[in-house]
């Protein structure tokens, strides 16, 4: 196993039948594959924690450099990938057969920070970068839909569970210091008059969560407890 600091993120399949195995994903500092456990279960009733098997694979030939993030798509079908070489994936992963790379998004000009499955849509995916742009993307055939400037480079981004909006953190440049949370209306976002409503804290922000209704914004800050922007 890695050291828990060389661990990126960890996303767990949703909506597939785990009878017999739970899939891992490990991203680590050091190397840009993105390497998959398969976890075999140990089938019998033992209370007692343990597992017949644990093997690795490699999704090889899709990144260049250090993975950022993973998510699967909301059907669990594809997993979606971002890096530090300017690129986003979706991975296909047929029964008896290596991970396949079916699109490369290209088009940012720096390190894609985030890449997010619409939730209500899993035709479109939305990726934020350090080129301080988002980008929402057709998964099927790995063309760019559209694009907006959010003015400062973009570390994570969060859809609403209706996929109406979008949520980036940004990450102010300078000695200022601080956040800036800019709430993207995506119906909007191939019109010169979208102009994303942004929200300036003096702390970091971390992390950042809609809840399951849509209708809260939740902040994880450095002030020591979260924050519950309602309505947003």
């Amino acid at each position: 196993s890695l050291p828990m600091e060389q661990l990126n993120g960890i996303r767990n399949r949703e909506n597939a039948d785990f009878s017999k195995y739970e899939i891992f994903f490990e991203l680590s500092d050091a190397n840009e594959n993105l390497n998959l456990n398969e976890v075999a279960k140990d089938a019998s009733a033992n209370p007692k924690p343990g597992f017949q098997s644990v093997y690795s694979q490699d999704c090889k030939g899709g990144h260049e450099k250090r993975v950022t993030s993973i998510e699967w798509s909301p059907g669990g079908e594809y997993l979606a990938s971002s890096s530090e070489d300017k690129t986003a994936c979706i991975w296909s992963f047929e029964e008896g057969g290596d991970p396949t790379v079916i699109h490369s998004l290209r088009g940012h000009k720096d390190f894609i920070e985030r890449v997010r499955w619409n939730p209500s849509n899993e035709n479109v995916i939305a990726t934020g970068s350090l080129d301080k742009t988002v980008c929402l993307w057709d998964s099927k055939s790995g063309t760019q839909i559209s694009s907006i400037d959010v003015s400062d480079p973009c570390v994570n981004l969060q859809w609403s569970p209706d996929g109406t909006s979008i949520v980036t953190l940004l990450e102010l440049e300078g000695n200022n210091g601080g956040s800036i949370i800019n709430i993207i209306d995506t119906r909007m976002m191939d019109s010169n008059r979208q102009t994303p409503r942004r929200i300036r804290y003096p702390e970091m922000i971390q992390d950042i969560v809609f809840s399951a209704c849509g209708k809260n914004l939740f902040l994880a800050s450095s002030r020591g407890f979260p924050t519950n922007v309602n309505g947003y």
